[in-house]
């Protein structure tokens, strides 16, 4: 089988497992393990070099999801976590720009100025994911398209779905705090007695 009809069926089966990640949320991880495989395997049996470094991206990417998911389960959010949560969307924008420099130029690791850049506006900017953030996340994958001129680079679309997956958590762990607290406070005025309410009228 020729690299051009190698590189159709991944991107097929790749496109597929895009439709996957977003349909069952709990299979996003698994999905892009398959997919960082699938694009390793036909970067490594027909020499690609453009594809290998898709593939260095992806699984420099896949490793910080993992990190991530790690990081949440088994050690728990910390409220500075929280606080920083909109940075992670520039994330995958630190992952090109090392790809980049890397396999392109050494100039290029200046952009980290660039990255340094939007890790501040998205901390701001981010604090919620909205469309206008999600649209943000997924400019690095067209960037790669663009540059190393393969669909495969799509690939780097599914692990930053998962991606954004740990990012959604982060946040519904904020929501989640802000409810119970709003709650505790509600509880803790329903437990005052009806005659320390009063006070003010019982003294005039």
């Amino acid at each position: 089988m020729s690299v051009l009809s190698y590189s159709f069926y991944s991107l097929i089966l790749l496109l597929l497992l895009f439709a996957i990640s977003i349909k069952v949320r709990g299979l996003r991880s698994l999905v892009s393990l398959i997919a960082v495989g699938l694009v390793m395997y036909v970067g490594l049996k027909f020499n690609l070099k453009n594809v290998l470094i898709i593939s260095m991206a992806n699984i420099t990417l896949l490793i910080g999801a993992l990190l991530l998911n790690v990081h949440r389960n088994l050690f728990g959010l910390s409220n500075i976590d929280i606080k920083n949560r909109g940075a992670l969307i520039s994330v995958p924008y630190l992952v090109v720009i090392g790809v980049i420099s890397f396999s392109q130029c050494s100039v290029c690791y200046s952009l980290i100025l660039l990255w340094v850049f939007l890790w501040y506006y998205f901390k701001g900017k981010c604090r919620n994911i909205n469309l206008m953030c999600i649209v943000f996340l997924y400019i690095p994958t067209v960037v790669l398209v663009g540059i190393y001129k393969t669909p495969l680079a799509l690939s780097y679309a599914i692990v930053t779905h998962w991606f954004q997956g740990e990012i959604e958590s982060i946040n519904e762990e904020n929501v989640k705090r802000h409810s119970d607290d709003r709650g505790s406070v509600g509880a803790a005025l329903d437990n005052i007695p009806e005659y320390a309410w009063s006070w003010k009228g019982d003294g005039n």
